[in-house]
């Protein structure tokens, strides 16, 4: 057991009400990679980068979310099981899939990160956490080119096609890992930047995830979050870098719900269209995502959901580079040289 794995918390999840198994849903969440929100042409950027995602019948678009990380083994973990390793040194929160496998559902996770990366063991003590794991890139470290990430749609379709009762599958892209030239097929070289040409290839492989799940029957819900941005152009002499820019931890969060979803919780859908401009963190994922699903928990908490009217305004430390390791994101600038600080 990897030391991660250790830390998780594998006491018995306890429901204050049985799960809701009827009518059978869908869950997928997708995590994207280093994708900034102000690239993104659906929040404003001016490259048309983001087409599919816009065309999207019902998509919820969050204006404000933020992660505590820049790089990945640091996000990710927030985003599963609310974990800041800077914060704290054991994860007292269960993580989604523990979550939703106490729950009686099919979990999946489904990855095109290298499964044996140098930096990939703190999500494998997530990832084996899965009634069934999928590893699109199997060999190689972080920087080798993996397969694109359309390489998950047949995975993706197949556990989907599989789904005969509450599902819960992880998708996790590579997004717009460095080396971004490398993230995207020719026929995505539109635009005068690899970035931008990046993300708007994950802006296809999302829609397609998408539509998977609209043409399936039942209360289905699809959540996107990217674990981080990256410096773009930033003090970079033009490459696309990680880097503890305020930009960077500025992140997109989209959701979809199917209409059978909203016909049956109309109060929910409502409040959550109240909290589309809220200042979020990534670690209102687990609470929000438990919420929509109808799975109440001993150790929930309402404030933390976009779909409960409690919902309360997040203290947004992040965590920079040297010594600002702890930073209050909404009272920050950045640097000449290209790194957050206080104001």
């Amino acid at each position: 057991m990897t030391d991660m794995a250790r830390r998780m918390n594998h006491q018995p999840v306890r429901f204050t009400t049985p799960p809701d198994r009827n009518p059978p849903h869908v869950v997928v969440l997708v995590i994207g990679e280093s994708a900034r929100r102000d690239h993104l042409h659906m929040y404003g950027y001016h490259v048309p980068d983001t087409p599919e995602m816009e065309r999207e019948d019902g998509l919820l678009r969050f204006g404000d979310m933020v992660t505590p990380f820049d790089y990945t083994v640091g996000a990710v973990p927030v985003i599963l099981s609310q974990f800041d390793r800077v914060l704290a040194s054991r994860i007292t929160q269960h993580d989604l899939i523990s979550l939703f496998n106490a729950a009686g559902y099919d979990t999946w996770w489904i990855s095109n990160h290298p499964r044996l990366g140098p930096y990939d063991s703190v999500i494998g003590a997530y990832s084996e956490q899965a009634r069934h794991v999928v590893y699109t890139t199997v060999h190689g470290g972080m920087m080798s080119r993996p397969k694109l990430d359309e390489a998950l749609l047949p995975e993706v379709a197949h556990a989907l096609q599989g789904a005969h009762g509450n599902t819960f599958i992880v998708v996790h892209v590579f997004g717009s890992h460095e080396f971004v030239a490398d993230r995207f097929p020719r026929a995505y070289a539109r635009f005068g930047s690899d970035y931008d040409n990046s993300i708007a290839y994950t802006d296809h492989v999302l829609a397609q995830v998408t539509d998977m799940l609209r043409a399936l029957p039942g209360d289905n819900m699809l959540f996107h979050v990217a674990d981080h941005g990256v410096r773009v152009s930033e003090c970079t002499a033009g490459h696309t870098q990680h880097g503890d820019l305020k930009q960077s931890y500025a992140v997109p969060f989209l959701m979809w719900l199917s209409p059978s979803w909203i016909a049956h919780h109309q109060a929910q859908y409502d409040t959550v269209r109240t909290h589309l401009d809220a200042p979020l963190m990534t670690w209102n994922l687990p609470d929000s995502i438990a919420d929509a699903a109808g799975l109440h928990l001993a150790d929930g908490d309402a404030t933390k959901s976009v779909f409960s009217p409690l919902l309360a305004r997040p203290h947004r430390v992040v965590h920079g580079d040297g010594d600002n390791i702890n930073v209050d994101y909404d009272h920050s600038h950045n640097t000449a040289e290209c790194h957050i600080m206080p104001d």
